[in-house]
């Protein structure tokens, strides 16, 4: 399940909370990502989105497997 409250998105994958903080300044958007207690930085949207970080799978591999709530 995503959680959207406008600042963060957030789910569960593997029974492990995640999420996505996008941060913008100056125009330059650049994205924090969690996934149980793991956290990476992100300056580039499609490096965030096949980057292998949920357990050996990318967000791209995961997210037709996440339940998406708007």
């Amino acid at each position: 399940m995503i959680f959207y409250d406008f600042r963060r998105v957030c789910s569960e994958y593997n029974g492990k909370r995640c999420g996505i903080e996008p941060e913008t300044s100056d125009s330059n958007t650049t994205y924090a990502m969690w996934y149980g207690e793991t956290w990476k930085d992100y300056s580039d949207i499609d490096d965030l989105l096949s980057d292998d970080f949920f357990d050996g799978r990318s967000l791209r591999d995961i997210f037709d497997s996440v339940d998406v709530q708007f």
